[in-house]
């Protein structure tokens, strides 16, 4: 949500001139203990036995028998023949086949047993973001596994009190601190019965992705936008590698659709080893049987409720039924529906119209679900239209998930006086859940099965029923979801909204809308909405009291930090690190230069200085760095600065001091109290520069410490990347005629560098330094050795001083070996010398290697062979100039376009759009830029970049960014020595 959102100017029947969402944090009251900590971080609706889950399907008595006694008797025996057995195990199939219904009954059965560990069902049509994120996933596991035993309540209840900050880690972290370690200590025990159980994982493939930054901002243009399979995958290797702990007692199970991450990650070629056999619902039972009993016993109930004869369905009916299923429960549940809710004609019609749609085609298990949810759209008074509010009412809950039926209605339909809700959707009762109009006020509108969603995604699917990007007039719907997600969009958008629709409803819409969203009805206003006349709203939505009395020093320290900037953050969980084997010689020397220094000199250096130009893969250097450090108890603290994240802490200095002592504090007992001291020795210390910060932050405790007794020997390594990326403070407002100059970036950069020289020069001081950043003037001149040439180590230059050539084959060697198994390629491919021409073309830069990788592998039209041979073809022409190979892979990809002339002006619409903080969703972009609204221009002319811009699915792109991978992209559009015809303007 926005600091601040400006709109309706110019629209008729509103007046206004700023309405203001004001969003802070919440720091958590004083006496709450480690287990109240950790509920508040849990998603409650996402256990088996939730409210949330009252009515989530479950199999039909006497159905799917087989299925989970076979799942059941894994769970209580395992693989008992095995002489190492499987703790994971991937039960899958189809949409409508049944797995949440299967994995809900077992995990009953389980509970009821006594062998249920946890569950988690993700689901992403949920209101609760913990159910559709994985955010949630391990402290909801661990609250759960603190119900079970009493030791480990108490185990897990000291992990977050040692640990506060876990809530903010990656999932591996919280996985070991708030599990795998609790279970650890308590297994010490004796004479304590086992552990044992299952935990039962489900809808995997509905977790979506985590984005750790601000889409609208400038700073993120070439940040790639996160996908759902990446944080699917996080959620796999972190429960495998739980699995493997010797420690861990539980079985895990695993339900999901057959999607490509699944697929690969459970392949048994890959990981023979690791997995029991999965359970395909679709292949390994055939439903048939159960969908049979399913049916009769439904017309056994409609039979009685409408008085029907005993020879209701006809003989056959109900065979033909099942034929028509192909093993998809929801065929055969959404068939009821049909004949048994809303609809205006008798039931025995209607099961006359399904079963003359006939089974013609046998090969697709989605042919007959199609032909049904197209039948039922059709009954519809106005399918187009029907279908246009249900997209409405699916993009309007992907923002505000609670908003009622009566609101959606208000928003939507053209009449207020009217009852158009009713007369286009009457109809569909089968599909979507419709509360009666006693209730409509405080109920929203649901959808029964994902599987409509996806039907109507699909265009091949669903042809007739292709729903427009813009909503029907008035469309306020469409108008207000890109506002609330735009940070400044001011009144660019309503110039728009004039053109296209009737701004009269606008006031209406806004009324029931902004009702809505308020936390309480606190606030009146915008009755009778037509004239509306407001000068200044402020919802205050959140409120944030960091000086609250009785909130301990350590805890204000924590709430000025910048979490996501700590190197094993959740917001860093895909962060870039050195492929296996690969960065070993650089790695070695900078271990080296923390442990033992700068070996025989008298006076030691402190700080050193790691550089190289944009992709030589400093950050994935520094990652990896980092965790080593970690793990042999010589890190000190780290700061990676980001200029796409949403935390302002990671692309400004105010956070660094602060975050910096906070891990200080965190590692170092001996620190914990004299830091702690500090921040209550100085109630204003955070409103403080940063050279008195780190003098009363780190310096003064560390002077303490030392003057002790037998104090601690405290070394190791403070690491500071991408320091470059750090965006300046502004103290001043640039609106005002006599402000000064605004600052520079290099201006805080300097800061920020002369702040840690002058405390590595503290002889209390025990860390040592690395900096890590491209090189900028700034940078060279503070680090030239003829200006201070006592004060650094010397450089380690990523570009010069240490070849990457063999890094760089290991890489593509590993590359190539997953795209031959993805796309069954013969294993002569690539061709004999391929990898060694492109390791010379990369010319060190492990840029051009993954981009190569992305253009063979991801959303091109022609196969990975042909492309591949496309690029030998450039051959290597110019080895003096390191960037020529990158440039002539851009030019080649952006030659792939049918108009790449087009194409780059979509690619300098795209930024400019993001610079002036324009609604730049995929979906607005290309209403804005195609010539022919109804045209596909977009996928023709981007459909060939996917290696250089990260292009949202058709699904997805009403709410997502256009992306792009690296910022090397933009350095060679903007300079036309390099890119020639395609120059970016």
């Amino acid at each position: 949500m926005a600091d601040r959102v400006e709109f309706f100017s110019n629209c008729q029947g509103v007046l206004a001139e700023t309405i203001k969402l004001n969003v802070a944090n919440i720091t958590s009251p004083a006496g709450v203990g480690p287990l109240e900590k950790l509920e508040a971080r849990i998603a409650a609706g996402a256990i088996h036995d939730s409210a949330e889950r009252c009515d989530a399907p479950k199999c039909h008595p006497d159905t799917r028998v087989a299925v989970q006694d076979d799942l059941y008797s894994w769970v209580v025996d395992g693989d008992r023949e095995s002489e190492h057995p499987k703790k994971i195990k991937w039960v899958t199939g189809p949409a409508g086949t049944g797995k949440t219904a299967v994995v809900g009954s077992l995990a009953d059965r389980c509970a009821a047993n006594g062998v249920l560990g946890a569950t988690f069902f993700f689901a992403s049509w949920s209101a609760s973001i913990g159910r559709r994120q994985k955010t949630a996933f391990v402290t909801t596991i661990a609250h759960q596994l603190a119900q079970h035993r009493e030791d480990l309540q108490t185990a897990i209840s000291a992990a977050i009190e040692k640990n506060p900050g876990v809530f903010e880690k990656n999932l591996r972290v919280q996985m070991e601190t708030l599990v795998l370690a609790p279970l650890r200590e308590i297994a010490l025990q004796c004479n304590r019965p086992q552990l044992r159980g299952a935990i039962i994982i489900d809808g995997v493939d509905e977790c979506e992705a985590e984005q750790y930054y601000d889409t609208t901002s400038t700073g993120t243009r070439d940040k790639p936008l996160r996908t759902n399979a990446q944080d699917q995958l996080k959620i796999l290797q972190v429960l495998q590698a739980a699995s493997s702990d010797p420690s861990f007692p539980f079985c895990i199970l695993i339900a999901s659709r057959p999607e490509r991450v699944f697929r690969e990650f459970f392949d048994p070629e890959n990981n023979p080893t690791l997995f029991a056999d999965k359970l395909d619902l679709n292949e390994d039972y055939n439903a048939d049987d159960d969908i049979t009993l399913f049916l009769e016993a439904q017309f056994n109930f409609l039979r009685r409720r409408y008085h029907f004869s005993s020879s209701w369905p006809p003989p056959g009916a109900i065979q033909t039924l099942v034929e028509n299923a192909s093993g998809q429960f929801i065929y055969a549940a959404t068939i009821i529906r049909f004949l048994d809710t809303g609809h205006r004609e008798p039931p025995k019609a209607l099961l006359e119209a399904v079963l003359k749609m006939g089974s013609k085609v046998k090969s697709n298990p989605l042919r007959q679900l199609d032909i049904l949810y197209s039948h039922i759209l059709e009954s519809s008074p106005d399918p187009p239209l029907s279908v246009r509010w249900i997209s409405a009412i699916r993009r309007i809950h992907f923002y505000r998930a609670h908003i009622s039926a009566f609101n959606i209605t208000i928003l939507l339909q053209t009449d207020p006086e009217s009852n158009e809700a009713e007369h286009l959707l009457g109809n569909l009762h089968s599909l979507i859940q419709i509360p009666p109009p006693g209730d409509q006020a405080t109920t929203k509108y649901n959808f029964y099965h994902k599987s409509l969603l996806d039907f109507l995604d699909n265009p091949r699917r669903s042809s007739k029923f292709v729903h427009s990007k813009v909503l029907p007039t008035p469309a306020c719907a469409d108008w207000w979801v890109s506002l609330a997600i735009a940070h400044k969009e001011g009144e660019s958008v309503w110039e728009m909204f004039k053109d296209v629709h009737n701004s009269q409803w606008v006031g209406r819409a806004t009324n029931r809308l902004l009702s809505s969203f308020t936390m309480a009805n606190t606030v009146e206003f915008f009755s009778h909405s037509q004239g509306v006349q407001a000068e200044t709203i402020n919802f205050v939505t959140k409120i944030s009291s960091p000086g609250l009395a009785g909130v301990g020093p350590l805890e204000k320290l924590e709430g000025r930090i910048a979490a996501g900037a700590i190197h094993d953050s959740a917001e860093r969980c895909d962060a870039p690190k050195c492929h296996p084997e690969t960065r070993v010689a650089v790695q070695d020397d900078l271990y080296d230069w923390i442990v033992d220094g700068d070996g025989a000199l008298e006076d030691p250096k402190k700080i050193k200085w790691v550089t190289g130009p944009a992709g030589s893969g400093k950050t994935a250097v520094m990652g990896s760095l980092a965790e080593r450090c970690a793990a042999d108890g010589i890190l000190g603290a780290t700061f990676f600065f980001a200029s796409w994240s949403s935390s302002i802490g990671r692309r400004r200095k105010a956070a660094i001091v602060t975050t910096i002592a906070h891990q200080l504090a965190r590692y170092h007992g001996d620190l914990r109290d004299e830091i702690s001291k500090a921040v209550e020795a100085n109630s204003d210390i955070f409103d403080k520069n940063l050279r008195a910060q780190m003098e009363a932050l780190v310096l003064v405790p560390l002077r303490r410490v030392a003057d002790r007794p037998g104090g601690p020997d405290l070394r190791g390594v403070i690491i500071i990347d991408g320091l470059d990326e750090c965006e300046a403070e502004q103290y001043s407002d640039g609106s005002r005629a006599k402000s000064p100059p605004p600052r520079t970036n290099d201006q805080d950069q300097l800061e920020i560098l002369q702040v840690f020289q002058t405390a590595s020069l503290d002889p209390c001081f025990p860390f040592r330094i690395l900096v890590a950043s491209r090189p900028e003037r700034v940078f060279r001149e503070f680090f030239d050795p003829q200006s201070n040439p006592t004060l650094f180590s010397q450089k380690i230059d990523l570009h010069e001083d240490h070849n990457a050539d063999a890094d760089i084959t290991l890489f593509l060697e590993a590359q190539f070996s997953r795209i031959r198994r993805r796309y069954n390629l013969p294993p002569s491919w690539p061709p004999p010398g391929a990898v060694e021409t492109l390791v010379k073309n990369a010319s060190g830069q492990f840029i051009y290697a993954a981009t190569v990788i992305r253009f063979l592998d991801t959303g091109h039209q022609e196969p990975p062979k042909a492309l591949l041979d496309a690029i030998l073809e450039m051959g290597s022409k110019v080895n003096s100039n390191p960037l020529k190979q990158l440039d002539d892979l851009y030019s080649h990809i952006l030659a792939s376009s049918p108009d790449p002339p087009l194409s780059v002006r979509w690619i300098s619409a795209i930024q400019w759009l993001r610079v002036v903080d324009m609604a730049s969703t995929a979906s607005n972009v290309n209403l804005l830029l195609q010539t022919d609204p109804e045209s596909n221009e977009a996928d023709h002319l981007l459909g060939n970049l996917h290696s250089l811009i990260r292009i949202p699915s058709p699904s997805n792109q009403a709410t997502t960014n256009y992306d792009f991978y690296h910022k090397s992209l933009f350095d060679f559009l903007k300079n036309p020595g390099r890119c020639g015809k395609c120059v970016y303007k």
